[in-house]
């Protein structure tokens, strides 16, 4: 079966999307290349709708506000650690005091791997793009390439395959190119799962289904890291509540 076909419904377009900006580099330059092998045209759309971190980043102060205070706190604290102080100042230009200060105190609480750091960004990601779907983040007024209107995976099968492919090859991201050689990806710490991305190591068969589990089981890994961090933050509030009452 054509890994596209399955995504030729109503809202397959979308769904395809959110699984292929949550992905690292390496995986990621992997889908768009199959898809480019099947239809260049989904593969045009798909590169053009994803949001990636480069792209969030550059979004107005305003909507990276709305988007980093819909997270958890933990994650919050993860994503901001590994930005760098330009990156930082600009996420946090529209907070208030109280946020920011609240935002600065998540992030000297965590001291998060790379891999923890990609995570929490994959989850601001997909935060964003919930924003974007609910109709609270306003995309259109600073992003209006993101929109994906109705039917669209018709208007895809519509257009022109020698169009999109010439179109594909002028307007090549190279950075993707650069990404199908050594692999960014941070090393996973022992006891992270490891994703089912390709069967039986044929680069052109993709079992999108595994790899939702995978997702789902990094998610449940993460939220069990964030909740033993919490029980210890816990732990030291009431050990300072306890001190306090004695004092």
């Amino acid at each position: 079966m054509s890994m596209i076909a399955r995504y030729k419904r109503p809202g397959g377009f979308l769904q395809l999307v959110r699984l292929v900006e949550t992905t690292h580099d390496k995986k990621k330059a992997q889908f768009l290349k199959i898809i480019e092998k099947e239809d260049p045209r989904w593969a045009l759309a798909v590169r053009d709708k994803i949001i990636t971190a480069e792209k969030l980043l550059s979004w107005p102060p305003e909507a990276l506000r709305e988007i980093f205070l819909s997270v958890q706190e933990i994650t919050l604290g993860v994503v901001l650690h590994g930005l760098n102080n330009q990156q930082k100042d600009y996420v946090l230009e529209k907070f208030t005091p109280h946020e920011r200060r609240k935002a600065r105190d998540a992030m000297e609480c965590n001291a998060p791997s790379q891999y923890q750091i990609d995570v929490g960004m994959f989850k601001m990601i997909e935060q964003a793009r919930n924003l974007i779907q609910s109709g609270r983040l306003r995309y259109e007024h600073f992003n209006s390439s993101l929109q994906i209107p109705n039917e669209f995976e018709k208007l895809l099968d519509e257009g022109s395959i020698e169009e999109a492919s010439a179109h594909l090859r002028e307007h090549q991201d190279d950075s993707w190119e650069e990404a199908e050689g050594e692999s960014s990806e941070p090393q996973k710490p022992a006891g992270e799962p490891q994703s089912p991305l390709f069967k039986g190591g044929d680069a052109d068969v993709i079992d999108f289904d595994q790899h939702k589990m995978h997702m789902l089981r990094r998610d449940i890994t993460h939220l069990k890291a964030e909740n033993t961090q919490l029980k210890g933050r816990i732990r030291e509030l009431e050990q300072l509540l306890r001190l306090s009452k004695s004092a």
